[in-house]
């Protein structure tokens, strides 16, 4: 459950609809990835990144910044190679 002050805040309707997933963790980053650059460009706007940040770092029960990349990204790819694994796929 995300923390009351954001669950009526643009960044928690993208975060729950847009196709959103974790793909790793590096150091106290969350790396983000996005199927569509809009979705990406709206969660690194200075107030949505800010609810993002409380939001994962209320699940995780610590600090945490995050980062935002696009699905086709070579991070991605090689998170995949190094045993990262897709959570979820949505269909459209």
């Amino acid at each position: 459950e995300a923390p009351a002050d954001t669950q009526k805040t643009a960044a928690i309707a993208i975060l729950r609809s847009a196709g959103v997933r974790p793909v790793t963790i590096e150091d106290d980053t969350v790396v983000l990835t996005f199927r569509y650059p809009y979705h990406k460009e709206q969660i690194e706007k200075p107030e949505n990144q800010q609810v993002a940040k409380k939001i994962i770092s209320n699940f995780l029960g610590r600090p945490c910044q995050v980062r935002c990349i696009l699905e086709d990204n070579h991070l991605v790819r090689a998170a995949l190679k190094m045993g990262a694994e897709v959570t979820s796929v949505e269909e459209k």
